[in-house]
C-alpha cells in the first residue's frame, strides 16, 4: 500500500498544473471491517492533498467522508466507502476532468501481500545497521535508491538513503 500511496501522490503532482481535474476516492472492504473510512483510505487522501499543496495547487483541502445529501463543494475531497462481501481491500483514486478520467486502483486479493511487505522490511532491517525509529517509507526509499531486493543473491548495501537524511 505504501507504493500505491506514492503513486497517488505522484499522479496528483503530475496533474496539479491542470486545474480541471477533480479528485475523488472510493474504497471497498469486507462486511466485517469495523472502521469506515479505513486508515489506508485516509492515508491516500492525505498523500493526494499533500502533493497538491507541495505543487502549489492547494485545491480540495477539506476531506469529506460521510454521506453527502447535497452537492459537493469545490474545496471538498470526497472519500466514500462500501462494506460488504469478503473483499480484503480495494482502493480507487480518480482524477476526473470534462475531457477524461484517470483511475488508479489497488486490489488486495489476499493479505499475503501485506505479510510479504513486512518480511521485506524485516530483511531490510537485518541487512544493514539502522539507528532510530524507521518507517516503511525508509524501506521504500532505500529499495528505490539502491535496488535492494529481498532474497536476491547480491544485495546492494541498504541503508544509504535512510542514512543520508
Amino acid at each position: 500500500m505504501r507504493l500505491f500511496a506514492r503513486l497517488t501522490a505522484q499522479a496528483a503532482a503530475l496533474l496539479a498544473p491542470f486545474g480541471k481535474y477533480d479528485a475523488l476516492l472510493h474504497e471497498f472492504h469486507h462486511a466485517g471491517k469495523a472502521d469506515s473510512p479505513s486508515g489506508t483510505a485516509l492515508e491516500l487522501a492525505q498523500a493526494l492533498q499533500g502533493a497538491w499543496v507541495a505543487e502549489g495547487a492547494a485545491r480540495q483541502p477539506e476531506l469529506v467522508t460521510g454521506r453527502l445529501d447535497r452537492p459537493r463543494r469545490p474545496e471538498e475531497l470526497h472519500l466514500s466507502s462500501t462494506r460488504g462481501g469478503h473483499i480484503p481491500g480495494t482502493h480507487t483514486v480518480i482524477f476526473d476532468s470534462p475531457a477524461d478520467s484517470i483511475e488508479l486502483t489497488h486490489r488486495a486479493r489476499t493479505r499475503e501481500g501485506f505479510a510479504a511487505g513486512a518480511l521485506l522490511a524485516a530483511e531490510w532491517l537485518l541487512a544493514a545497521p539502522h539507528q532510530g525509529l524507521m518507517s516503511f517509507d525508509d524501506v521504500l526509499d532505500d529499495i528505490l535508491a539502491s535496488g535492494f531486493a529481498a532474497g536476491s543473491k547480491s544485495k546492494p548495501v541498504p541503508g544509504s538513503a535512510a542514512r543520508k537524511r
